[in-house]
């Protein structure tokens, strides 16, 4: 496992009741690899249908923020962007407590690259945006039997240091090319643009 989760199997009976078996860091290693630039591509989004405890979500993370330290060296072009590439991360997991974990593992994450990476103080505010992502990306939900349930946010950036932020159903998204890609369907909450700073 990634991280501080070194088990691949917390119960006998959450297999049993959930089919539950994270995913060894070795098979994240290399799936990802498998698609090679995209992980590292900030833009490019991720959906999880199973995530677990973020084992898939904490690499691409990872391999994202490597992009966002190469890229950017303006501390103010450091925080929009590491903001942006988490907002491009979905999970969703049938139990709760892998997503408050999985939350917590992709906080830390953050943390932990801001104090290798960078100089300046981060606002405090900025870390109530990331919580709204976390928040909004990351769902307790039914893959099979709930789509009609779970309603995603999609972060987009019309303007530098600006998301625009829309939310739509799940099923209503269905069938599409790609994760928010060509949606013909309306949004159920269309949100006005806001500063990174102050996303709610």
């Amino acid at each position: 496992m990634i991280n501080n989760t070194p088990k691949q199997i917390i119960s006998k009976k959450r297999v049993v009741d959930h089919g539950e078996v994270f995913t060894a860091e070795r098979e994240v290693q290399a799936m990802l690899d498998l698609v090679k630039y995209m992980p590292h591509n900030i833009n490019d989004r991720f959906l999880e249908p199973s995530c677990g405890n973020g084992n898939f979500l904490i690499e691409i993370l990872r391999r994202k923020l490597s992009t966002v330290k190469l890229k950017y060296k303006k501390p103010i072009d450091k925080e929009f962007y590491a903001l942006y590439a988490l907002s491009t991360i979905y999970g969703v997991d049938i139990l709760l407590d892998n997503i408050c974990n999985a939350k917590k593992r992709l906080y830390n994450e953050l943390l932990l690259f801001f104090n290798k990476s960078h100089t300046s103080q981060i606002p405090d505010n900025y870390w109530n945006s990331v919580n709204q992502i976390l928040e909004t990306n990351l769902i307790e939900g039914d893959m099979l039997d709930g789509l009609n349930k779970i309603i995603f946010r999609e972060y987009s950036v019309p303007r530098m240091y600006y998301f625009k932020q829309k939310d739509y159903k799940l099923s209503d998204m269905i069938g599409n090319k790609g994760l928010f890609n060509d949606i013909k369907v309306k949004p159920i909450l269309d949100i006005k643009l806001k500063h990174y700073l102050e996303i709610c």
